[in-house]
This record gives structure tokens, C-alpha cells and sequence, in this order.
């Protein structure tokens, strides 16, 4: 079975914003590190999609989207495959 995301409608990215905040939330450590990186942007391009998520950092945590006009200061590419690889890579 698949599931279809519109990655126009920002409602799934909102969703995922408020969980991993939330996540953030508990941990001070983490979020004290964020605010070092305030100001920045970090963009996420996945490759065969049309989707690019920019994370802005802050003290309060991770605000994202899927649209920014600026220029990033960092930007990631991979297919959905490649960053889920990643993702595991890091729990080893």
C-alpha cells in the first residue's frame, strides 16, 4: 500500500513540526545547541520528489517549511531512501 503526500499543503509539515518540537522540548541540552544556529538555514532537497524542507533553529526549537525565498546556508541532498539510511546509520 502507498500513501500519497501533497507536499503543497503545508498541514503534514506542520504535524511533523509540532512532534519533533515537542521531542525537543524535553531535552535542554539539544535545544541550548539550536540556539547557536539561530539565524540559519538549513535545506533538505529530496531528489526524484519536489519537495526541499528548510529547518530555521531557535532556542524554542525547529520551525520548518517548504517554501523560503533566501539563500540557505546549508543545503542536503538525497533521495527519501538515502536520508532514511542515514537516519539509521546514526542509531548504530
Amino acid at each position: 500500500m502507498s500513501v500519497a503526500i501533497d507536499y503543497k499543503s503545508s498541514a503534514w509539515l506542520t504535524y511533523v513540526e509540532k512532534l519533533v518540537n515537542q521531542a525537543l522540548s524535553l531535552d535542554e541540552e539539544t535545544l541550548h545547541a539550536l540556539s547557536s544556529l539561530e539565524g540559519k538555514v538549513l535545506a533538505f532537497e529530496f531528489i526524484n520528489t519536489e519537495l526541499t524542507v528548510y529547518l530555521l533553529p531557535s532556542i524554542s526549537g525547529l520551525a520548518m517549511h517548504t517554501a523560503y525565498q533566501e539563500k540557505t546556508d546549508v543545503l542536503i541532498k538525497g533521495t527519501p531512501t538515502n536520508f532514511i539510511m542515514m537516519l539509521a546509520a546514526s542509531k548504530e
